[in-house]
């Protein structure tokens, strides 16, 4: 099986990628889901992140208000660095047991859509690293119609590397800044090449 990383920044499309390989036949795993489960009430990690964070963060249910929590760690590296350090190593557990899954069920080609891929060091869970890449306005402008303020928005694409270093862990590279009927063609090239292994 190959089993390839898909990442990109906030808002760059990786989604409608993911959708798109899913759509052509491939195994998806989308991290944030895994991310969500991992501080879901009663866990090991939300006992952490509530210690650390405070009830400030609850809903009114006692769960994690994920609105309140990014509130407390966009803008904010130091927070943000302990909440991925809570949650990163049981996601990348659950991303490996996930792999190894599917490699014993014999699937062509696995995708794991990762954001923080190369920041929670997860590159080498992966043969391949496909990049999604847009530009810094319009992921900030995907997030207005998402229901972000300017200041949310931009405090989001901010507290992520930089595009260039993402880069320069891509084998390959979809460009998401046109239409998206030109998204999806892309989309489909790149994964006639994963297909063949032609990287």
């Amino acid at each position: 099986m190959l089993a390839v990383g898909l990442t990109g920044g906030i808002a760059s499309g990786k989604s409608r990628i993911a959708g798109y390989f899913a759509e052509y036949g491939a195994k998806c795993l989308d991290t944030d889901l895994l991310a969500q489960k991992a501080i879901a009430r009663d866990t090991p990690v939300f006992a952490k992140v509530r210690s650390h964070f405070g009830d400030k963060i609850l809903d009114k249910d006692g769960s994690i208000d994920r609105a309140l929590l990014a509130a407390e760690v966009f803008g904010n590296p130091s927070q943000l660095e302990v909440l991925n350090r809570l949650v990163h190593p049981i996601v990348i557990e659950r991303v490996k047991e996930t792999l190894s899954q599917w490699r014993q069920e014999n699937h062509e080609i696995g995708i794991v859509q990762v954001p923080l891929l190369v920041e929670a060091g997860m590159v080498g869970l992966f043969d391949v690293v496909v990049v999604v890449s847009t530009s810094p306005d319009l992921q900030v402008g995907r997030l207005l119609k998402m229901g972000l303020t300017m200041e949310e928005a931009q405090a989001r694409v901010a507290s992520q590397i930089s595009e260039s270093e993402r880069l320069t862990h891509a084998d390959l590279i979809i460009i998401n800044k046109g239409t998206p009927e030109l998204l999806e063609d892309q989309a489909k090239i790149a994964f006639e090449k994963l297909r063949h292994e032609q990287i």
